[in-house]
């Protein structure tokens, strides 16, 4: 109880004696004044915090804020607002200063006062959750940050209702939070929920509504939806002149949205006109010498330095960088942001004494303004890093780059995107340099780093999700997505063996990780049936566009409640050795990999080349054999001549799957020895292949009649079957030759329409010409592998999607011969 209420509490029993209340009444001013003058020192101190701020002098805002703490702890109580402010500005401080377990201790205490004050569906407790879920993202902690997006959300919705605009301020942070992990069509639904809401409030001219359709442009950008993308920045642009007029700083702010976009399509002439009418609005409106203008100048200067204009590029970073000395001072983030970029330009002049000298000084600015144990120190030790390895100054670079990574790890953790790209990016320097062993161990940190990281946070999302993630994840934080080119190299032993290890672990990844958490899923009877529900919904092909939408959200909101109900999955590395000792003494495993070699340098980008395939040979005993099998494009069309004269039934269809035998298969001949087994895992296009039906490695027979052949998703699978397992138990389901002709009405046709009119053993089609004939090539496979695997068969009336749903429990083996068919691609509803 703090002193004024305790004073207070003590009056009332003495109240009635005139002589004590007389002693009393003193001491209760006395307090009150105490209060008072408390107040006001807070306050002050508060203002001054606040301008250290803003002068980056983040240490003396940080000395003041707890001054102001402990003021209050002395004459107020804990749960004041003022409290809650103090800890919210602190948590920002230390989070600006790289101190995380400070500011996620701050934030935490604020959002627990809050919950205590105000009970836990309030608006203060949204915010403090949307404030947290930022800092959570910012760490790398996505499951974190997602939960506090969606819980501000749903208080929001449960206080204001569904249309609001503190709601769409919430959906807006959540699409954010979506488009940084690279599940763009996710933000879009959340991003166009948040502009209906608007619209509804505001109408369709406001400028929220503007700065959503800027956040809509840009996933529609990195969707690939070119035009629907310009279509959002430009009424996004629409609105603001209309709102503001044509010279408005958010004028300008679109501008340069709509400037980056035309300069990602090549369409430089639009892309400068943008810029420059951005910078003239801003230096007509805010004056020459703001911030603004010096941010409009960056930007400007980056697509000059993108164009190969280095001496526009050069003077652009100059005028921004004069402004930002002007405005701030000579040590500033801004100013240190400014040099690094105008190093870039410097190094790639060749003036490179300038060049070391502006990232040397950005380098000395930040330490100076953030301390020597700071992300942003570390990214500027990085690129100091790549203009050291440019010049050749390897040890140099090697000391910067383990520099950076030092703090990474002290602030992130070993299982963070960036201490996993400074570790890629320092193998591939290693590499470069063929000192094989280093880049080994680099590589091979950054892998288990990277793999580690992914299965910490997988399992927490939906499905639909996961491997959008991982794009995402690994283009924002430059990890190239496909690392095997990087980590493969035919002069190194080591680095094979470290592409295999890769193979191993990553390919087949998410489905292990489904199937895994499928297997644990039983415990949660009520949500798996109401999931089953929806997916049985989703696969109705009479839904509209917004019906789908919801069902997907409802889908992946109860896919989330499932895994943060299950216990949690123990991350699984497997190593080479391991899968080694589990293949037979008489078998080989066959890890085919497709992979696009790419030539990257910092400074220049990457330059893809021609994508080729690979065939891994792992042995019992531990030997590993890589042979190039050649052009992915010379395999591919093959395997596409083959199928095509299969569906047909040409008679040269043998004839082309024995050429694809002949690119595949015989190159392997030496490395497959005398094996009796092979264990085969396919890549990319080879996922089509009748690996029985090609031409052997040896003899004039087929590879089925000469090897005994197993196909696997991974070799990874090996492990598994090693052990006994309770599949055995179980029994194979097939699914062949569905009845179609039994369907009454289908989008309007009558059963006449579904009638046989060829015999064609095609399997695919476009739902627009729906004339489903039966497959009779399918009944006779079904029969025959119903008979090998002593499977369970379902044809005709009987092969029914609930039939397969219905199963008591899932088969080891499900195989399905029948039509398939798709969606074309359906345009929003306006």
């Amino acid at each position: 109880m703090r002193p004024f209420v305790l004073a207070l509490a003590l009056l009332k029993p003495v109240a009635m004696d005139g002589a004590l209340l007389a002693e009393v009444i003193p001491e209760v001013l006395i307090i009150e004044k105490q209060e008072e003058l408390a107040l006001n020192d807070i306050e002050r101190l508060t203002k001054e915090a606040e301008k250290a701020e803003e002068a980056t002098n983040y240490q003396k805002a940080v000395e003041l804020l707890n001054e102001s703490l402990e003021l209050q702890k002395k004459y107020l109580n804990e749960t004041h607002p003022a409290v809650q402010y103090i800890l919210l500005s602190l948590g920002r401080l230390y989070k600006k200063q790289g101190l995380y377990q400070k500011a996620e201790e701050s934030y935490l205490r604020a959002l627990a006062i809050r919950e205590e004050v105000y009970g836990e569906i309030h608006p203060d407790v949204a915010r403090t959750l949307s404030l947290l879920g930022a800092f959570y993202q910012g760490q790398g902690l996505y499951q974190k940050a997602e939960e506090s997006y969606l819980r501000a959300l749903a208080i929001r919705e449960e206080v204001y209702g569904e249309i609001h605009p503190d709601v769409a301020f919430s959906l807006v942070f959540l699409a954010g939070f979506y488009e940084g992990q690279g599940l763009y069509q996710k933000a879009e639904i959340y991003f166009l929920r948040a502009l209906a809401i608007q619209e509804e409030v505001y109408g369709e001219i406001h400028d929220d509504v503007g700065g959503t359709l800027r956040w809509l442009g840009l996933v529609y950008k990195k969707q690939g939806l070119y035009q629907q993308a310009e279509e959002a920045y430009l009424r996004a642009l629409g609105i603001q002149e209309k709102t503001f007029g044509e010279d408005h700083p958010n004028v300008a702010i679109t501008l340069v949205s709509l400037a980056s976009f035309y300069e990602s399509q090549g369409l430089y002439q639009q892309a400068e006109e943008s810029y420059l009418r951005a910078l003239a609005i801003q230096e007509k409106t805010l004056g020459i010498d703001h911030p603004d203008v010096a941010f409009s100048l960056a930007s400007l200067a980056g697509f000059y330095e993108g164009q190969g204009l280095y001496q526009k590029a050069e003077e652009s970073y100059l005028r921004a960088l004069a402004i930002q000395e002007e405005v701030y001072g000579k040590i500033h983030d801004d100013v240190g942001r400014t040099l690094r970029r105008l190093g870039l330009v410097y190094r790639k002049k060749g003036f490179y004494q300038k060049a070391e000298e502006s990232y040397l000084r950005a380098l000395a600015i930040q330490e100076k303004v953030y301390g020597k144990m700071h992300p942003d120190v570390a990214f500027s030790l990085a690129s100091l890093a790549g203009f050291y390895e440019g010049q050749g100054l390897y040890q140099q670079a090697e000391e910067a780059y383990q520099r950076a990574l030092v703090i990474q790890e002290e602030v992130f953790g070993e299982n963070h995107p960036e201490v996993v790209a400074t570790l890629f990016w320092l193998g591939y320097m290693n590499r470069s340099q063929s000192k094989y062993k280093d880049s080994y161990l680099s590589y091979r940190r950054s892998l288990e780093s990277l793999l580690s990281l992914i299965q910490r946070e997988l399992p927490y999302m939906p499905i639909e999700n996961r491997q959008f993630f991982q794009r995402g994840m690994s283009d924002f934080y430059g990890i190239p997505f496909s690392l095997f080119e990087f980590v493969f190299d035919r002069k190194s032993k080591s680095l094979k063996r470290l592409a295999l290890f890769l193979r191993l672990n990553r390919h087949g990844l998410l489905e292990e990780i489904e199937k895994r958490q499928a297997a644990l899923a039983g415990t949660q009877i009520k949500i798996v049936q109401e999931l089953r529900g929806i997916i049985r919904s989703l696969s109705l092909i009479t839904l509209d566009i917004e019906e789908r939408k919801e069902l997907i959200l409802r889908r992946d909101k109860l896919e989330r409640k499932l895994y943060r109900l299950l216990p949690a999955l123990k991350p699984r590395i497997v190593e080479v050795d391991q899968i080694a000792k589990v293949i037979p003494h008489n078998g080989v495993l066959i890890e085919f990999q497709r992979y696009q070699p790419l030539n990257v340098t910092k400074l220049d980008g990457v330059k893809l080349e021609q994508a080729s395939y690979l065939g891994l040979i792992l042995k019992p005993s531990g030997e590993l054999l890589s042979v190039n099998l050649g052009t992915a494009e010379s395999i591919e069309q093959k395997i596409q001549q083959a199928l095509f004269a299969t569906e047909q039934r040409q008679a040269n269809a043998q004839d082309l799957w024995n050429e694809v035998g002949d690119l595949i298969i015989k190159p392997l001949e030496d490395a497959i020895g005398d094996a009796e087994t092979l264990f085969i895992s396919p890549d990319a296009e080879l996922n089509r292949v009748p690996f029985a039906a090609l031409s052997s490695h040896k003899d004039d027979q087929l590879l089925g009649e000469t090897i005994n052949i197993r196909l696997l998703t991974t070799g990874r699978e090996l492990l598994d079957l090693a052990k006994r397992s309770t599949l055995t138990k179980k029994q194979t389901l097939v699914v062949a030759n569905p009845a179609f002709n039994l369907i009454k009405t289908f989008s309007g046709k009558q059963p006449s329409d579904l009638i046989p009119s060829n015999t064609s053993q095609q399997r695919s089609g476009d739902l627009s010409s729906l004339t489903w004939s039966p497959l009779p090539g399918t009944a006779k496979e079904g029969k025959v592998i119903a008979e090998l695997t002593k499977a369970q068969l379902l044809t005709k009336n009987k092969a029914t999607a609930l039939a397969v749903q219905e199963q008591q429990e899932p088969p080891k083996v499900l195989h399905i011969a029948s039509h398939a068919y798709y969606l074309p691609d359906q345009k929003h509803k306006k």
